[in-house]
């Protein structure tokens, strides 16, 4: 095999549990297969990381830098998430086209693994395709990810559908308790469940759906037990006011969960590990939100989800799991908010164990393609550094 190092690249740095999720991912699948190799990964701040087990970070911004670290046969790992698309503006698209043209110039080889493709807009859709018909392989996490490839005539590379990396991720602990749960015992009316509420700030959105998101907060509070606010970001923490604050402390016990009113999201951090995210969310009767990964983590712990916004990547996901899922311009019409959505929200509560007992036959068939996908890329892996 190659001796070339591989270099991992992704939205990783910026305090988003499930892009820094990725990391683990990718790290745990390369050190395991490929532990002959240098592994440097790009991220937003090095400082912020403890370099161990051979793992070097290194700033993504010095493109100097990076022009000098790749090598003719390197391989370039972008791992994870939705990181080509516009929608949130053109500057994060730029940067990652730039990483990969500068990878193409020195003859490395590419590897897009468990990507979310879109949405782009004519510029951005000419400007992608040009550089992924030079990538050697891309793995979708969904099929609409495929389709939109084809659609922009970018198809030039080896493409494979697979799932989102995470559902192949180590180390959740479903066994955990809630301690708003009363342990786990059977909910027999509404207003005994408790809900996980994730909205991500979006700044495409520019708060136009502010005082929409506060009011869905309202209603779920009116006719549910508890609502915990919870943020996967730092930018989700204030989305809006209310709610029970759930924060993650270490203890000489080990990491326990304490609950207090408050009118703000998490503070940054809080949420920031596996662990965490398992303790605050075991126990909860449902998970609703815009953000994909909440919906994700919280189907692998067992909880059913409702997707929320207009968002692909989360309608797509929830089209898969057989989620409801309703986008803002639906939800500011009141008979939706009030009538449709909450209907919805009332059913899988009235009808949690079948929904459950059904999210289990789902997340077993993710997981099993995740383990699939974990040998396909491994093997492509190994061809791509033999072929550099």
């Amino acid at each position: 095999m190659g001796k070339g190092k591989i270099i991992l690249f992704g939205y990783y740095g910026f305090g988003n549990l499930g892009d820094e999720l990725f990391i683990e991912y990718f790290i745990d699948l390369i050190k395991q297969r490929f532990s002959t190799h240098s592994l440097i990964i790009l991220v937003n701040n090095p400082r912020e990381y403890e370099t161990k087990d051979g793992v070097e970070y290194v700033t993504r911004w010095n493109f100097w830098h990076l022009f000098k670290l790749f090598k003719k046969g390197d391989l370039l790992i972008g791992g994870g998430g939705s990181i080509f698309q516009d929608l949130t503006g053109k500057k994060s698209l730029l940067y990652y086209v730039t990483l990969l043209r500068l990878a193409q110039f020195k003859k490395a080889r590419i590897i897009l693994a468990g990507q979310g493709f879109g949405p782009l807009s004519p510029w951005g859709e000419r400007l992608t395709a040009r550089v992924l018909n030079k990538v050697d392989v891309i793995s979708c996490r969904d099929p609409a990810s495929v389709k939109y490839l084809f659609q922009i005539k970018a198809r030039r590379a080896d493409i494979y559908l697979g799932v989102d990396p995470l559902w192949g991720l180590k180390g959740l602990d479903s066994s955990a308790t809630h301690p708003c749960a009363g342990n786990n015992r059977q909910i027999t009316e509404s207003s005994g469940a408790i809900i996980g509420l994730f909205l991500r700030h979006a700044k495409e959105e520019k708060g136009r759906y502010q005082e929409l998101k506060e009011e869905l907060l309202s209603l779920l509070q009116l006719n549910f037990r508890g609502v915990l606010t919870l943020a996967l970001a730092p930018a989700d923490r204030y989305v809006c006011a209310g709610g029970i604050r759930a924060s993650a402390v270490q203890s000489d016990q080990g990491v326990s969960v304490v609950y207090q009113p408050t009118s703000f999201y998490l503070s940054s951090g809080e949420i920031g590990s596996l662990t965490q995210m398992t303790l605050v969310c075991k126990g909860l009767s449902l998970v609703i939100g815009d953000r994909l990964h909440g919906l994700l983590l919280g189907a692998r712990l067992g909880i059913p989800g409702i997707g929320l916004g207009g968002d692909p990547k989360v309608k797509s996901f929830c089209r898969e799991m057989g989620y409801p899922c309703f986008t803002w311009e639906e939800l500011n019409y009141e008979e939706t908010l009030h009538g449709l959505f909450l209907d919805e929200v009332m059913k899988t509560i009235k009808n949690l164990s079948s929904e459950k007992q059904k999210l289990a036959k789902k997340v077993a068939e993710m997981e099993k393609k995740a383990r699939k996908d974990r040998i396909w890329l491994a093997r492509r892996i190994t061809e791509e550094l033999n072929r550099g």
